[in-house]
């Protein structure tokens, strides 16, 4: 057994500590960047500690750039939301990916802050919807009651700890593999998310297509799973618009001619009042995200959102590529990705700093648990 030093553990401890006050509410934000900050004190002082300099990963410099013309955009662009938001979040995220690219087991430690932050919020979504304790806010991981067309954004944690869950365990499953995969489609259903469904079925896919060694007597296995995700994704679209027609991804790109610099990210109800302004069209359709991360980026920094796309483009292609046990990072990426792509999971700080934290792991070639 490995033994960690105290600098390591509250590493890891405010970590989580952050992620989870991330996901809580809009108002927690703020003291989720503190407790980052703090977490990120103590990995760069364990990284340099057990090492003379800092490996930095590929694609470092790029997204570094992107942040810093982040930070920097609040200046010259006038905004409605904090204009330091995204790049607070971004820049913190760039960090973590610094560190989990330098530490080892690296990839126990985001394996075990994703089980225990989902079962945690698990535990706030039962306390709030059957004993009326209001723990959270509707900005949080989840909605409380809503319009129907609504979901839970448990369902789409819940569907990146799963293909985490599935990746490790793949072909020697314990019980509390099996416990927690039962418990986590019981949240999947309530859920009604269906860019987890996506997700978790992209996320599957790619593990299948990289680590799959079944025979035919045993095909019927990822038949009923992916059966399974697919009825869930088309019993949870019957009553939503169409998932891949969002009229806010036409709204992105149509609007780029007219702000080619963007109008500051996080504020593309901007772009939607203007359109709803300049429209014969009573019902245009309004949101202050455009539920695409890179078309976020594409409307809110508008050209130099150039440099997220070829990162975007870059980290897909490795993990297409991978054919390594990293590939269970990989799916982990994949997972997230696709959310990132068709829900605004991308504006939950955490959500962002488990995507780099992931990256680190992917990238690194020090990690040393089994399985990645």
């Amino acid at each position: 057994m490995v033994k960690l030093s105290m600098i390591y553990k509250l590493f890891v401890i405010f970590s989580f500590l952050a992620i989870f006050a991330s996901g809580i509410s809009r108002d927690t934000v703020i003291l989720s960047v503190l407790l980052s900050l703090s977490a990120i004190c103590f990995g760069l002082i364990h990284v340099l500690k057990n090492k003379q300099t800092l490996n930095f990963p590929r694609y470092f410099t790029g997204m570094l750039l992107f942040v810093i013309i982040l930070q920097i955009y609040p200046i010259f662009m006038s905004t409605r939301l904090n204009p330091f938001y995204f790049a607070a979040i971004f820049g913190v995220g760039l960090i973590y990916w610094l560190i989990f690219f330098n530490i080892k087991h690296g990839g126990a430690v985001v394996q075990s802050l994703l089980v225990k932050l989902t079962l945690l919020y698990s535990l706030f979504y039962v306390l709030t919807k059957f004993f009326n304790m209001n723990l959270v806010k509707t900005a949080g991981l989840f909605f409380l009651e809503g319009m129907p067309s609504r979901h839970y954004h448990m369902g789409d944690l819940w569907a990146f700890t799963l293909i985490s869950i599935i990746g490790m365990g793949w072909g020697a499953f314990k019980l509390k593999d099996w416990l927690l995969m039962d418990l986590g489609f019981l949240f999947l259903v309530v859920s009604n998310a269906r860019s987890a469904y996506l997700s978790l079925l992209l996320g599957f896919v790619y593990l299948l297509t990289k680590k799959w060694k079944g025979g035919n007597s045993h095909k019927f296995i990822p038949v009923a799973f992916v059966s399974l995700i697919i009825g869930l994704f088309i019993f949870a679209s019957s009553t939503k618009t169409t998932l891949f027609s969002r009229p806010y991804f036409l709204q992105s790109i149509e609007s780029f001619p007219e702000f080619p610099l963007g109008v500051g990210m996080g504020n593309f109800n901007l772009i939607a009042e203007h359109l709803l302004q300049n429209s014969d069209l009573k019902n245009l359709a309004l949101s202050s995200y455009t539920h695409n991360i890179f078309l976020e980026t594409l409307s809110g920094v508008g050209i130099f959102s150039i440099l997220f796309l070829i990162f975007l483009v870059k980290i897909a292609i490795d993990i297409l590529q991978e054919h390594s046990k990293k590939v269970v990072w990989g799916a982990l990426l994949i997972s997230i990705l696709i959310n990132f792509m068709f829900d605004t999971t991308y504006t939950i700080p955490g959500l962002i700093w488990i995507l780099f934290m992931a990256l680190g792991v992917f990238q690194s070639k020090k990690d040393l648990l089994k399985g990645t």
